[in-house]
């Protein structure tokens, strides 16, 4: 393999010409982002949409962006994901500190005679084929769900809102 000078010149030009077409999509995302601004009239703040932008550019593929960039709204707000959230923080906290426990990593054994969890000796109790949802197993198992419900669930809410989202995670539960 060639390694003279003509050939490191010539992955100096590759290289630049890569970091102009880079520099050229920014600015022409920049561009459509501030005619979408003008186009909107001040329907939401600037700061939203720049949220909108970063979880964009960071979830979505480029050809998918706008879509999501023109459907995505905080009205009204993503209440259910949220308020799942908070109920499996309230559960899990009730066991885990309100319940004596000698570990928080993994829950005791204490967590399985709660009526939450699901059992097959319990069938008849039809609660429990959903509010097992609401149970976790210790802090990482949590955190775990929490982050990503939360990190996947929101933008998720913002584009379809909390009744498709709803029915979906409802379904996944019940599955």
């Amino acid at each position: 393999v060639e390694t003279g000078p003509r050939t490191m010149a010539a992955a100096h030009d590759l290289e630049m010409e890569v970091m102009n077409l880079n520099m050229d999509r920014a600015m022409k995302e920049e561009l459509e982002e501030e005619k979408m601004r003008e186009d909107e009239g001040g329907k939401e703040s600037f700061k939203n949409k720049k949220v909108h932008r970063i979880v964009s550019k960071w979830m979505l593929p480029e050809e998918v962006r706008r879509t999501y960039l023109e459907r995505a709204n905080c009205l009204p707000p993503p209440v259910f994901i949220i308020s799942i959230s908070i109920a499996e923080l309230a559960v899990f906290i009730y066991y885990a500190v309100w319940k004596p426990q000698k570990q928080w990593i993994t829950l005791d054994t204490g967590i399985l005679e709660s009526p939450f969890i699901y059992s097959p000796e319990k069938r008849e109790e039809a609660w429990r084929f959903i509010s097992y949802m609401l149970v976790h197993a210790g802090v990482q198992h949590i955190l775990g769900n929490l982050i990503m419900q939360l990190i996947l669930g929101i933008p998720l809410e913002m584009v379809h809102k909390g009744l498709r989202v709803g029915l979906v995670y409802l379904a996944g539960v019940i599955a």
